[in-house]
Parts: structure tokens; sequence; C-alpha cells
């Protein structure tokens, strides 16, 4: 019988090749971990402060008179313009940035920002318009505030106020 002449690495040197090899996989997927986690920490505590300001800081009211929202819509059919007018007090904590409106109409959904804020205990008169010859005939109108959290205007999605078509008297608002 022939003897093989194999040359093979000792156990010692294997069990650090293994070692050496299993920390540096290891350090690779804590790198990696740490960079995902520490993403989602922030993203959280972000998400977090925006939901906690939203939800005890924000409150606002539509002016009412006689039981009647003062929320009001003008069409006009020879500029194919709707004018929507509303008045909101702000009864929050913090001041509301700016307001979201969203028409739906019985054609499509029109959004609005309208780049006008509602500081704390004041209220305030709104007006917007829409084409609604491509929006259609109005069906609903939501409200949503912005905050301002950290220089940037945060939307709070949970303070939408919802006016349907029914709820919505014709403009002027005081005859």
């Amino acid at each position: 019988m022939r003897k093989l002449n194999k040359k093979a690495v000792s156990p010692f040197i294997a069990a650090v090749l293994l070692v050496v090899i299993a920390v540096t996989i290891g350090a690779v997927i804590a790198n990696w971990v740490r960079e995902y986690v520490g993403g989602s920490v922030e993203d959280a505590a972000t998400t977090s402060s925006q939901e906690l300001k939203c939800g005890f800081d924000v409150d606002y009211n539509i002016i009412e008179v006689d039981e009647m929202p003062m929320v009001c819509i003008d069409k006009n059919d020879t500029t194919n313009e709707t004018t929507i007018e509303f008045m909101a007090e702000n009864t929050g904590e913090l001041d509301l940035e700016n307001f979201n409106a969203r028409i739906i109409g019985s054609s499509g959904i029109y959004e609005h920002d309208l780049n006008a804020s509602l500081l704390k205990g004041v209220g305030d008169k709104f007006n917007f318009t829409y084409n609604h010859t491509e929006y259609g005939d109005f069906k609903q109108l939501k409200l949503t505030p912005y905050i301002e959290l950290k220089n940037v205007d945060v939307l709070c999605g949970d303070h939408g106020m919802i006016f349907s078509a029914q709820n919505v008297k014709t403009c002027p608002l005081f005859d």
C-alpha cells in the first residue's frame, strides 16, 4: 500500500482561522444592524413626537352660529370656480401653521394647502377656490391642520374635520 504524503493544517491554526472568520462576519452584521436600528430609532422618535404633539396639543373648531357650522360654498358658473369659506378657531396649545383642504367632487379630488396660519386662542375666516368643471359638483370637504415640528410642517391627519354637501350652506356666511 502506498503512503500518501499529505500536508494538513494543524488543529490550532484551523481553530484560529474559524475564530477570525466568525468575528469578521459578526462585525459586519453588527455594523449593519446598528445602522438599520439607528435610523429606525430616529424615525420612531420623530413619529412619536409628531403623534404626541398632534394628539395632545392640537385642537381647533369650526365656529358655529345657531348650531350651524360656518362653512359655505359659492359656485360661480361664469368663471367655473367654486369658493369655499370657513371660520375656525384654534383651541389647542400650538399654533396651526397651515390647513390642508381636500374637496371630493363628483368628478375628482382636489387638494389644496391654504398657506394660512391660525395662532392659538385665535379665530379667523379662510377661503380658497377650485375649478368645479374639472372636479365636479361639491360632495365633501375635509380640513386638516399642520403644525410645525423641528422647523418642518407636519400634517395632523387624525384631526381632519369632514363636512358633507348637506352640512355646507351657500355663501355668504352672514346675510
